[in-house]
């Protein structure tokens, strides 16, 4: 889903919290004692970066738990989100929107976002930027992919990226097009 996002606003990009959930601090080794602490910790440190004013792009797997969880946790939350579905997101309450993936511009750049890690994906071959989760670090960052893993578990500070710690990621990577394209064509989707 291509969207247009607010270029005057801060954003910011992450996923896989997994609110709630006592064996991913064992699974990634969270630096948590249990749950709670879990939970509380990172509702902070997200709100000690992301300012109220923002948009956040969460690419999947935010609680586990009912809806009591997801409440308890997303009105807690700084910033507008804008939820990417991922596989444990099916307590996210029907009236907020979901999306398998979203696409938009935002300054100079074109993002394409999902939970899952991809190969190739819309405008790749033009220098779009791909941000996704699911893997928890996991996955070897591709030197010559213009992608990332956003999720919590690869921030060292367990908080969401802002842009600029994205595109400074990016400016390391040794990225050539795949195919005969150039950036042109990117230059025009980012000025529709």
């Amino acid at each position: 889903m291509k969207l247009k996002i607010d270029q005057n606003v801060p954003l910011f990009f992450t996923s896989d919290l997994h609110y709630n959930h006592a064996n991913i601090i064992k699974y990634t080794n969270r630096p948590f004692q249990n749950v709670n602490e879990m939970n509380s910790e990172l509702i902070r440190r997200w709100n000690e970066k992301v300012p109220k004013n923002s948009t956040v792009i969460f690419n999947g797997d935010f609680c586990f738990g009912g809806l009591n969880i997801f409440e308890e946790c997303y009105r807690n939350l700084n910033g507008n989100i804008i939820f990417v579905y991922g596989n444990h997101d099916k307590n996210i309450p029907k009236d907020i929107k979901k999306y398998d993936v979203v696409e938009f511009s935002y300054k100079d750049n074109y993002f394409f976002c999902s939970h899952y890690a991809h190969k190739v994906w819309n405008l790749s071959h033009h220098g779009s930027i791909h941000l996704y989760g699911h893997s928890h670090g996991s996955l070897e960052d591709d030197i010559n992919s213009l992608s990332m893993d956003v999720g919590i578990d690869c921030h060292k500070n367990f908080e969401p990226f802002s842009v600029n710690e994205v595109l400074e990621h990016m400016k390391t990577k040794t990225w050539k097009p795949v195919d005969h394209h150039s950036n042109e064509k990117l230059k025009e989707k980012i000025e529709e």
